[in-house]
């Protein structure tokens, strides 16, 4: 009896099988304009405190405005979690 190579199983070279797979990337995935830090928008002492903290890197200034939105009651549990971070870090 003789084999027939179509009968086979297919045999892939490991370093062949890396270069099958596509070299485009799924454009809902590869969105370069992602975020990096996470900053709320609008103009608030909240969302300028977070401003202050992660792109600024002024903590002095971001401890005031965090104790102005606790004072204000804005989003009140974040605003003290974040002011106790920040106060961590001084």
């Amino acid at each position: 009896m003789i084999l027939d190579d179509s009968l086979l199983p297919l045999k892939i070279n490991i370093d062949e099988q890396y270069e099958m797979r596509p070299k485009v990337k799924n454009p809902v995935f590869s969105n370069k304009k992602a975020k990096k830090y996470p900053i709320p928008k609008g103009k608030t002492p909240y969302c300028l405190a977070k401003r202050a903290e992660y792109m600024e890197r002024d903590l002095e200034k971001a401890e005031k405005l965090y104790r102005q939105a606790v004072e204000e009651g804005e989003r009140l549990e974040s605003s003290i979690k974040d002011l106790a971070t920040v106060i961590h870090q001084l």
